[in-house]
């Protein structure tokens, strides 16, 4: 190839690159400044719906903790061959298994019904006025299983409600209230 050849060749290359092609990679500042401006707007219509629904959330995750514990001071009574109990504290918002430390509720959490209107026994009766139905608000479970029956109700600031409650046959079960009734 001769040297003008050459010197051609070179030069289309440069002029190729130059003209915007197809071979050009990247993206033009308009082009970001669009798509900056759709996350923009998207971060500020989800950010809003996200923080409301976290006291739901902790709530919720509270209760299920909560309803776990219950299941497992049952298996360890039928496991130890032994009762057990949980004491329920209103005033401190705590609970205590035995004679163990006690577990605090989370700090946007209490015992209360929040804005139920019923409670979730079946039948119906009157709500606790410190959420918790157990007498002397302490959850007996025998060694064979069996439990005391009550409800423990955890609000949180939204007024939303969770019922964890023990049946007599031993049966722990959460409830969530939906406005109108238990579910």
């Amino acid at each position: 190839m001769k040297q003008a050849d050459k010197k051609n060749l070179k030069n289309l290359k440069i002029k190729r690159i130059t003209q915007g092609n197809a071979q050009e990679h990247g993206f033009t500042l308009s082009e970001l400044m669009v798509v900056i401006s759709i996350v923009a707007i998207l971060g500020a219509v989800a950010v809003p719906t996200i923080v409301s629904a976290l006291p739901g959330y902790r709530l919720r995750n509270a209760a299920v903790d909560l309803c776990s514990t219950m299941r497992k001071v049952r298996w360890m009574a039928i496991k130890q061959n032994r009762n057990l109990a949980i004491n329920f504290n209103s005033e401190q918002k705590t609970y205590t298994i035995e004679e163990n430390d006690p577990i605090a509720l989370p700090e946007d959490i209490s015992f209360g019904a929040g804005n139920a209107t019923s409670s979730a026994d079946d039948p119906p009766e009157s709500l606790p006025s410190d959420g918790i139905s157990f007498s002397s608000n302490v959850s007996m479970v025998s060694n064979q299983g069996l439990s005391s029956v009550g409800y423990v109700y955890l609000q949180n600031s939204k007024g939303q409600t969770f019922a964890i409650g023990a049946l007599s046959s031993g049966r722990i079960v959460l409830k969530s209230w939906t406005g109108t009734q238990w579910k």
